[in-house]
């Protein structure tokens, strides 16, 4: 019996690891789901805290998820899964009956369920928690390597975590990721293609902009939280982009109005075209991030931390783009498998 219970166990710290990893490798994509919830919830006033309470959340569930794994502190573990169960039951349920409609987004991007989908996940997860730790004793004890193999994984998670912060998603699962072509590049299919929506001062659409043969988006989803060190980089960048045979197309979230009262440099807006945020948002998870698109196909993404220098633009254009969109997708795929496979075989195998 022991042995069932301890399964049980382990499979609910699978689904918490692994929806935690998901969402920690786009902490903006979580940060787009917590509003949407505070949105439900009309907890308003906490929107300026939705990033904060998705890592903080995803680092929880890592934590639980990660302890439920190795079996450390298993009364405890067992306590706040169980609560955090119930609870996330509970909002399911709420959005469930309501006519609102929304994804739960317990797995970030990559796996995508309905609301119905969502209670059965629940449901199953709670019927688990039932026959792992009831009754409520005997729960055993951890060996001592299981200490160091806690630590170890819970350190990965938080490098994981900085990296994801400080860059783009090592693997991209939005819309717009590379690969995907956008909706005005496309003659027949439409349905199937996001569409890159943007306009001009005068509220034209010149959608024949982002299908040239060398596109470099700069998106900036949230102008209001550029300084000029910040437009003068981005304007050097283009500058750079000019210089490097691309074609320059800098989006900005909102009107020309709602731009210039964020406090966006007069010089800029001569440059400038204008998008929805969330669609920013979607298509680079970085504020100030570029996204090169050649013949209307989304090739790479790079955050704004990281924008290419003059070598490396140079290298993109003598990069056949189809293979370099192969090469740079493996990559993170890659990544993201050996730390999944990493974690998981510390966890369960020392």
């Amino acid at each position: 019996m022991k042995n069932y219970r301890r399964f049980c166990a382990v499979l609910i710290g699978a689904v918490f690891f692994i929806a935690a990893i998901f969402k920690l490798i786009d902490p903006v994509g979580a940060e787009l789901v917590v509003t949407d919830y505070l949105s439900f919830l009309h907890l308003y006033f906490l929107w300026p805290l939705s990033k904060p309470i998705a890592v903080g959340m995803a680092l929880l569930e890592a934590l639980v998820g990660a302890a439920l794994l190795t079996g450390l502190w298993r009364k405890a573990a067992a306590i706040a899964s169980g609560v955090l169960t119930v609870v996330f039951t509970a909002l399911t349920v709420a959005i469930w009956i309501s006519p609102q409609v929304m994804e739960c987004g317990c797995f970030g991007e990559v796996i995508h369920l309905s609301e119905q989908q969502t209670v059965i996940k629940n449901g199953v997860l709670c019927a688990l928690w039932l026959i792992a730790f009831l009754p409520f004793r005997d729960f055993g004890e951890p060996r001592k390597p299981k200490y160091a193999a806690f630590s170890l994984t819970m350190l990965s998670v938080g490098f994981l975590t900085v990296y994801s912060l400080l860059r783009l998603p090592i693997v991209d699962y939005t819309p717009f990721k590379p690969g995907i072509e956008i909706q005005q590049s496309l003659l027949t299919d439409l349905e199937k293609a996001p569409l890159l929506s943007f306009s001009d001062a005068e509220g034209d659409y010149p959608y024949e902009l982002a299908c040239g043969p060398h596109v470099m988006v700069v998106s900036v989803y949230a102008p209001d939280r550029f300084d000029e060190a910040d437009w003068v980089r981005t304007d050097a960048f283009i500058q750079r982009l000019e210089e490097g045979g691309f074609f320059p197309l800098l989006l900005l979230s909102g009107n020309e109005s709602t731009v210039r009262d964020a406090g966006t440099p007069e010089w800029i807006l001569p440059r400038a075209y204008y998008s929805d945020q969330r669609e920013l948002m979607t298509l680079n998870r970085s504020n100030g991030g570029a996204t090169y698109i050649a013949e209307g196909q989304i090739i790479c993404k790079r955050a704004a931390s990281a924008l290419p220098e003059a070598e490396r633009l140079s290298s993109f254009r003598r990069s056949d783009p189809t293979g370099l969109m192969i090469e740079e997708s493996s990559r993170g795929r890659v990544r993201l498998q050996a730390f999944l496979l990493y974690a998981f075989a510390v966890m369960l195998l020392i």
